[in-house]
């Protein structure tokens, strides 16, 4: 039997960048001053007691250790099927740009007959969530809100059952905070508070497994995560009221330290630098003039020359001149807020 990729395209490697690891020192680093006088019983012990306080940290200020890569199942796409073939080939044509939307169509296609053959097949159910995803992000034309709505849908409800299979996958959870994140930002600004307790509850749930898992280039679920929490924690207002009531509140030191923690874990992209240096913004007063605002200007300065691999990370590139001229969007910048679609 085959072993499964560790990823749905060739990984980057990072060799001693930190980002396999996550960021922050090794447990073996702390001990190592110490390392002569523990006997093994206590050098295992103090290993414990390090990662139960990283685990039991969730306020965004430092990630947990990552010291597994989570495993999916990738065989269906191996095989020498024409339609794990054709998958191939889209995804090789396409490893270094985003896809148009009639190429995402035919991904969604081709998963779609293949989980037919394959019903319980848990990671094709996330795979074809992350292409529904992808063309939802895809759709920027208000004739198209009909259409981003359905694939949302979809999406959640792939991912739903995907943790129903198993509660425990990181990358379903993830998935599933971001369909429900896309849908509520589509909604207005009330929904999105209402649903706000529960898209957090499932991407801090990522935050506190060790596992992780690589999409290559594109960057990993820990990365991933981290980020998405970055934009939850600016764009939900800081008010005791809303915490009071939806059990929620927004902060921005979270925000910051998550988005570096992204940095830290992925390679930069456009949306990655882009969402830091609105809450950098947003921070230091909407002004270039501040601390924040200084080093804010250096990540969108930065955004020009990275690589676009997502059409997500189109949109992050269009967008940056805008936040570079108006700072004053820096507090409520939002993906889903920039489309004609939205209802905000």
């Amino acid at each position: 039997m085959p072993k499964p990729l560790k990823s749905l395209e060739t990984p980057a490697d990072h060799p001693n960048d930190g980002r396999k690891g996550g960021p922050g020192l090794k447990v073996e680093n702390w001990a190592a001053p110490i390392a002569p006088l523990l006997t093994p019983a206590s050098a295992l012990a103090l290993v414990a007691i390090l990662e139960q306080a990283s685990a039991k940290d969730t306020d965004g200020r430092r990630a947990p250790p990552i010291s597994r890569e989570f495993q999916v199942d990738l065989r269906p796409l191996q095989s020498e099927t024409p339609l794990a073939t054709e998958w191939r080939s889209i995804a090789a044509q396409w490893s270094d740009a985003p896809p148009p939307a009639q190429v995402l169509q035919r991904k969604i296609e081709i998963l779609g007959e293949i989980l037919k053959t394959h019903p319980q097949w848990i990671d094709g159910m996330w795979i074809s969530a992350s292409v529904t995803y992808d063309l939802a992000s895809a759709l920027q034309s208000p004739a198209d809100e009909t259409r981003v709505r359905a694939l949302i849908s979809t999406g959640q409800t792939k991912t739903e059952k995907c943790l129903q299979a198993n509660p425990k996958h990181i990358i379903c959870k993830q998935y599933l905070g971001a369909m429900l994140g896309k849908k509520a930002s589509l909604d207005g600004i009330m929904e999105s508070i209402k649903e706000a307790r529960h898209i957090e509850e499932h991407w801090l749930a990522v935050t506190k497994q060790v596992e992780n898992y690589s999409f290559g280039p594109k960057g990993s679920v820990q990365g991933s995560v981290r980020y998405a929490l970055g934009m939850f924690y600016r764009l939900v207002p800081q008010s005791s009221m809303v915490s009071w009531l939806f059990k929620v509140k927004g902060d921005l030191d979270k925000s910051i330290a998550l988005h570096r923690q992204a940095l830290e874990l992925d390679p930069p992209s456009p949306c990655k630098k882009l969402m830091l240096a609105a809450s950098l913004l947003c921070k230091g007063g909407a002004t270039f003039k501040s601390a924040e605002g200084q080093e804010a200007a250096g990540h969108i300065n930065d955004i020009e020359s990275l690589s676009v691999l997502t059409n997500e990370n189109k949109l992050c590139k269009e967008i940056a001149p805008r936040l570079q001229a108006t700072p004053s969007l820096s507090c409520g910048l939002d993906l889903s807020r920039q489309s004609p679609i939205s209802k905000d």
